[in-house]
């Protein structure tokens, strides 16, 4: 298996538990469940040697937070949008927060298809930046 990508099935198959067991080991619950310190140490040695990562959108279905805004703008390549971009990334960054930036031009015709990128996403919120038209 080397580091290829591991499941929770994998590593419960390798150290001969059930999956429920592996997900409690791997949430800090092992001691809680009563689960065995010698088997805690079996998976988390597997876990390590594999390179066990797990799956951040089950996981945000679970929390109910994907610990994501996004950022819709007319168009990022325009100074003002992009040092709006830079500071809000700094700030969210801050709080634990990822930032993922999409353009619906300058006549907003994309921005039905950024919104339902969005929400597929399962992001928290978003902020949408638009320039007044100069034109009249």
């Amino acid at each position: 298996m080397g580091k290829d990508k591991v499941s929770i099935k994998d590593i419960a198959r390798i150290v001969g538990v059930s999956p429920a067991t592996i997900s409690f080991v791997i949430n800090g619950k092992g001691p809680e469940r009563k689960i065995r310190t010698e088997t805690i140490n079996k998976v988390m040695d597997v876990v390590l040697k594999k390179g066990y990562r797990p799956n951040s959108f089950a996981q945000n279905l679970r929390k109910g937070s994907s610990r994501t805004i996004g950022f819709l703008v007319e168009d990022i390549s325009r100074p003002f949008f992009s040092d709006v971009a830079s500071v809000l990334e700094r700030m969210m960054s801050e709080m634990d927060y990822t930032i993922l930036i999409g353009n619906f031009g300058e006549k907003g015709e994309k921005i039905s298809t950024a919104i339902d990128l969005l929400k597929s996403r399962c992001v928290d919120g978003y902020v949408i930046a638009a320039l007044p038209s100069l034109k009249k």
